[in-house]
């Protein structure tokens, strides 16, 4: 395998790692925002503004659920942009 396609593998099996993290934590976001790097400002963009671990973790879970490609309609406050629509069956 070539050096360059051997390093994306590896980056992409820690995001995978850290997604897998992220999606434990995702009903406590105290923790999320304290341990989780998809909780920091380089990830959460122009939500970054977060002023506590707590906060920055509520936006990133508000963030992972409004990325699931099902949302039980009521459970969480998406953009515009996402879709709602039942879970596969």
């Amino acid at each position: 395998m070539p050096a360059k396609q051997k390093a994306s593998t590896a980056r992409s099996a820690a995001f995978i790692e850290q997604l897998k993290h992220a999606l434990d934590l995702i009903h406590d976001p105290a923790r999320l925002g304290r341990e989780s790097p998809l909780a920091a400002p380089y990830f959460l963009g122009d939500a970054s503004t977060a002023p506590t671990s707590r906060h920055a973790g509520a936006v990133t879970c508000s963030a992972l659920k409004c990325s699931a490609p099902w949302k039980p309609c009521g459970t969480v406050r998406c953009p515009p942009t996402a879709t709602r629509c039942s879970p596969p069956r």
